[in-house]
């Protein structure tokens, strides 16, 4: 009964303080299921308690150690709290479990890119968009890659086609914006992530880009001489 109130307070009331509460009394009474170890970590991995995602995790994966969800979240958490070698090691182990969908690949590829290696972390999300070409997120997360790489050209051809499936996201747009500053076009690059800022809900914990990062690369962009 817990998760299911969880949910609700999640999804359709946004009140993350209450599903936190509901979630975490799931886990107290034993009867937690993976989702809703699964639903409680992501909360305090967007609250930034990396650590205590981490815990509750290893207690899930001790319950399902077969569950690829699991093991996806595990890898996220173990890169945010800067274990990044167990983190990249969670993600194979997903993979192992669920290799046909690019899920696996999608979450190998944010542990490298983690740890600073772009250049694996580009392979893995070009493997996640051969299984699946619609997926934004790494589209959007491999032209970052190949911008970190220095190869802009490569980086505009990636988020060109993420705004193409999906023109208002905010992740996108902010990136958008980023390639548009690397080619030296100010005036798109303060469009753009002035469109990011206009498109992303102050509340919404799921984006990729800090709302402090979209707005110090648009105050770069305007030379900080104009409010968005």
């Amino acid at each position: 009964m817990y998760e299911h109130l969880g949910f609700l307070d999640r999804q359709v009331f946004h009140d993350y303080f209450k599903a936190n509460l509901r979630y975490r009394k799931a886990v107290e009474t034993g009867k937690a299921t993976s989702q809703g170890f699964c639903a409680l970590a992501s909360l305090n991995l967007a609250e930034g308690d990396a650590q205590a995602a981490v815990e509750l995790l290893e207690e899930a994966v001790k319950k399902r150690p077969d569950d690829h969800h699991l093991f996806a979240l595990m890898s996220r958490a173990l890169s945010r709290a800067g274990r990044h070698d167990e983190a990249i090691a969670a993600a194979l182990r997903c993979r192992k479990l669920h290799g046909r969908h690019p899920l696996p690949d999608e979450v190998l590829a944010g542990a490298l890119r983690a740890k600073g290696d772009y250049l694996s972390a580009a392979a893995a999300y070009q493997e996640a968009l051969k299984k699946d070409p619609g997926l934004v997120r790494s589209r959007v997360s491999l032209s970052e890659a190949y911008l970190m790489l220095g190869e802009v050209e490569a980086a505009q051809r990636e988020i060109s086609a993420a705004l193409r499936i999906r023109p208002r996201d905010p992740d996108a747009l902010y990136w958008a914006g980023r390639v548009a500053q690397a080619k030296g076009d100010l005036e798109a690059a303060a469009s753009y992530l002035r469109s990011a800022l206009e498109a992303r809900p102050l509340d919404d914990k799921a984006l990729a880009t800090p709302y402090q990062d979209v707005l110090k690369a648009y105050a770069a962009a305007t030379g900080g001489s104009r409010v968005p």
